[in-house]
This record gives C-alpha cells, sequence and structure tokens, in this order.
C-alpha cells in the first residue's frame, strides 16, 4: 500500500499501514492535526478491504463503495441567457365617479299611545260586589213621558201600585209640600223602612229623576255620587237595587219602573190614581 506521508514533510514517522482488520469508530474530537487526504484510487482500495474484512456481498460492495467514495462537485449547467422583455405598463384605473346618496330624512319617533285611565276602584271603598254590578247591561238615557193615566203604565208599575193604598197617595201628591218631602212619604207609603241603608239613596235618586229629562239609574248613581262622595257610583246603584228588590220580594228588581212610577205620580200630582 502506498504511503502518503512522505508528501507532508512535518511527519516522524517514514511508513504508515491501514490495518482494515481493526476497523474502529473514532470521534473527531480526538483527531489533534490534519494530514492530507487520499487520492480515489487508494480509497477505492481501501473499500474493497474492509467489504472483505465485514465479509460484503458483491451488491453491499458496490453500495460500500459509493458510499465511502467522495461526492464530486457537479456545476450548474449553463442555461441560455433569456432575453429581457420590457416592463409591461400597469393599466391606468381612472377613480370611480361619485355616487349621489339619497338624503334619508330622520323620522320621528313614534309618539307613544295614551294609557287609559282604568276604572278600578283601588280604595278602601272598594266592594267585590262591584263586579256584579258593572255586569248589567244599563239602558242609555231615554226621555221619560209624563204618564196621564193607569191604562199607560206597565203591567210591572201597576203591579207595583197594588203595594200602597191608592188615596193616601193621591192626598201626598195632590198636598203643597215640597217635592222631596212627598218622596219621602210615598216610600214610607210603599212600605220601605227608612233606616234601611241604602232608602235615603233611593230617596235622593227619584228626587234627583224629577229634575231630569234625560235618565236611567246609572245617571242617577252618579248624580247622587256627587252628593255622597264616599260612596261609589256602582255602591250606590247596587244599594238601591237592594232595597227595592228587598221591598217587593220580586225575582227581578223593578227600581227603574219605580222611579218612573213615583216620578209620575209628582209631576201629575196624583191625578194618576183619582179616577
Amino acid at each position: 500500500m502506498a504511503d502518503y506521508t512522505k508528501a507532508h514533510p512535518g511527519l516522524t514517522s517514514g511508513y504508515s499501514t491501514a490495518l482494515a482488520e481493526q476497523i474502529q469508530t473514532v470521534d473527531k474530537t480526538r483527531f489533534m492535526q490534519y494530514l492530507g487526504t487520499m487520492t480515489d484510487s487508494f480509497m477505492d482500495e481501501l473499500s474493497s478491504f474492509i467489504c472483505t474484512s465485514l465479509s460484503l456481498t458483491t451488491e453491499e460492495k458496490n453500495e460500500a463503495s459509493e458510499a465511502i467514495a467522495p461526492v464530486k462537485e457537479t456545476k450548474p449547467a449553463a442555461t441560455k441567457e433569456q432575453p429581457v422583455s420590457a416592463p409591461v405598463k400597469a393599466p391606468v384605473v381612472q377613480p370611480a365617479k361619485p355616487v349621489a346618496v339619497p338624503k334619508v330624512q330622520p323620522t320621528s319617533p313614534p309618539t307613544p299611545k295614551k294609557k287609559k285611565k282604568s276604572t278600578f276602584r283601588k280604595d278602601s271603598d272598594y266592594d267585590p260586589r262591584e263586579k256584579q254590578i258593572s255586569k248589567i247591561k244599563q239602558e242609555p238615557p231615554k226621555p221619560v213621558p209624563v204618564v196621564q193615566s193607569i191604562e199607560e203604565l206597565n203591567d210591572v208599575q201597576r203591579e207595583l201600585l197594588k203595594f200602597a193604598n191608592l188615596t193616601d197617595v193621591y192626598n201626598i201628591c195632590s198636598d203643597a209640600m215640597s217635592d222631596k218631602d212627598k218622596v219621602k212619604i210615598l216610600l214610607e207609603i210603599f212600605g220601605f223602612d227608612s233606616t234601611r241603608r241604602g232608602v235615603d239613596l233611593l230617596n235622593d235618586a227619584i228626587f234627583a229623576s224629577l229634575r231630569c229629562q234625560y235618565y236611567n239609574l246609572e245617571t242617577l248613581s252618579n248624580l247622587i255620587h256627587k252628593i255622597h262622595s264616599e260612596i261609589v257610583p256602582s255602591e250606590i246603584q247596587r244599594l238601591i237595587v237592594a232595597r227595592v228588590k228587598e221591598n217587593f220580594k220580586m225575582k227581578k228588581a223593578p227600581t227603574s219602573d219605580f222611579i218612573r212610577l213615583i216620578n209620575n205620580l209628582i209631576k201629575t200630582k196624583g191625578e194618576l190614581v183619582n179616577e
């Protein structure tokens, strides 16, 4: 085997031998000095010795020789210079025309709806029976004609006359006393107890009807409420109906018919029953 130490005059030994049968792996940090490089032919010869020592086959020897052989640097193939084309001009972008945006007129906020005042009474005078009174359908006020004879009275009013002495009724109605006193005495003649609560309200309702051309039980209750402000109109109406029904003991209280009967008796001064 050729010795390459003579190419390096700095080496002290004259000859050296590569022992392929003693293959060892050495760390690069243990190398102390750079000696030089081996020729390609020497590396091929060394590769065959190593393969023989490791008992490698022919194919494995070829792969090992390729691995041990130094990698030749390949120069990149020369490429033809391509002609440089002139720079392409970028298209000129014209600014977009401003678009007229229609003005939006500000809309006024919706006006809040006014809440209807509740007719529900929440004071201490509230009576749970008001709900029953409110369910009763009230007739609209109509002009009340003055009846001139008993034949013009309805069946209910003629039935009510049976509860009183017609002579006493005529005497009171034809008397020169005030209408308020006439109403009070007529209620006693028809059997009402003035000490019972609600009879005084019935008295006021009949007296108010004498001064009204259009009336019904609801409108009369509202008029009485102006005098007795501590009682709500629905309670006034309930008390009047209760006293009339209690006195005549009828299935349905003839409240409106009774008020109109007394109204006609006073306006005709009793001539209605003087036949």
